[in-house]
Parts: structure tokens; C-alpha cells; sequence
């Protein structure tokens, strides 16, 4: 008969502003043996702790976060919480995957803010430290997944990218239009002011 696991990686979730950050801070602060980790951490100048969001290089931020997961495991972190604001199931894939490799409960928590509870999203504007709209949170809570158990999320997938619409050129040929492709996310890690990490060590969303 295999034990139960006795270490645990917390799965936070919820829009910024939501309390869902200062829920895993104050988890954290109970455990000593504990680590949190957030994506976006890769946004914070080392030098001047300054946040400097680029969407651009969110594929890449991803990667990171889920190598530092991954390391965390591989050290046996007792209690390793991922710190970001998973509103879909496949967000949260890679990590769930990685915990139960390395035989770790897993647990989904979420902030229960008043604010957060009635979906707030003026309050969770204001609320949220990196100055995200309430346009932008109202996007979140468009896309938000409450079917978030665990083999729910083991089958899940990242949707689709929706195809953008055609836009005419200008030229010789004024029936002509362009579609423009969606990159793949990069596995490389080329932010300078970041720490590298081995390329053996990225994890495949």
C-alpha cells in the first residue's frame, strides 16, 4: 500500500485584486518550510523590485515559473504554492502534473474576500497592486472555469488561439488580404535580468 503524499502544492486562484495573493502569503507565513510562487515574479526588476509587465514575453514567464516549480519539487519543498490566477483549467495542468510526479497532494484554494465572492470587479480594480482595469478583470471572469478538479484539469487543453480577422493591404492588388499567424511561446528564456535556467529544466504547457 503507497503512503499519502506528505507534501502539498497549492494551486491559488483568482483575478488581481482578489485577495488571492495575500490568501497564499498568509499560507505561507504558517509554514515555514514553504515557497510561493507567481509568474509574475518574472515581471519584478531584481534591482529597483519595480513591475514591468510585458505580454510579450508571458510564454516565456510561464516557462520560468514552472522550472522554479519544478526545482522546488525536485527539492522537496514541503508545502509549494503557485501563486497565479489560473481562470482556466489548462493553466493549471503543467503544475498538477508535476506534483503528482513527484507523489504531492495538490490543493486548489481561493481567496474568500467578500469582494472576490460577489465578483467585484471595480473593488478588485482598485484593490490590485499592478494597476490591472476593470476591463481587463471583466475579460478574466469572462474566461473563469469552475469545474476546477483535478482530473478535470489533468484532461483539459489549451484552447485554440481564435483566428484573427483578415485585414486588407494596400497595393497592386486591393482584393488581397493577410492573415497573421501566432507565434509558438519560446522555451528559451532570453530576459536578460532574469536568472537563466538549464533548458532540461522547462516544462511543456
Amino acid at each position: 500500500m503507497s503512503e499519502s503524499p506528505s507534501n502539498v502544492l497549492v494551486v491559488m486562484r483568482g483575478c488581481p485584486g482578489s485577495g488571492k495573493s495575500t490568501l497564499a502569503q498568509a499560507i505561507a507565513a504558517n509554514h515555514p518550510r514553504s515557497v510561493v510562487l507567481s509568474t509574475d515574479d518574472y515581471f519584478v526588476d531584481p534591482h529597483t523590485h519595480e513591475y514591468d509587465f510585458d505580454p510579450s514575453l508571458l510564454g516565456q514567464a510561464h516557462q520560468w515559473n514552472q522550472s522554479r516549480a519544478l526545482d522546488a519539487l525536485q527539492r522537496q519543498v514541503p508545502l509549494v504554492i503557485i501563486d497565479n490566477t489560473h481562470t482556466q483549467k489548462w493553466e493549471a495542468r503543467p503544475y498538477v502534473q508535476l506534483a503528482l510526479q513527484f507523489n504531492y497532494a495538490v490543493e486548489i484554494k481561493e481567496p474568500q474576500t467578500e469582494w472576490w465572492l460577489r465578483r467585484d470587479v471595480d473593488q478588485m480594480a482598485r484593490k490590485n497592486s499592478h494597476g490591472v482595469s476593470v476591463e481587463a478583470i471583466a475579460r478574466m471572469l469572462e474566461r473563469w472555469e469552475s469545474d476546477f478538479e483535478i482530473d478535470a484539469i489533468l484532461k483539459s487543453r489549451r484552447p485554440a488561439p481564435a483566428p484573427r480577422p483578415a485585414q486588407p493591404r494596400s497595393g497592386p492588388s486591393p482584393g488581397y488580404t493577410a492573415t497573421v499567424s501566432v507565434p509558438k511561446r519560446l522555451a528559451a528564456f532570453s530576459q536578460p535580468r532574469r536568472p537563466k535556467l538549464p533548458a532540461s529544466s522547462a516544462v511543456p504547457v
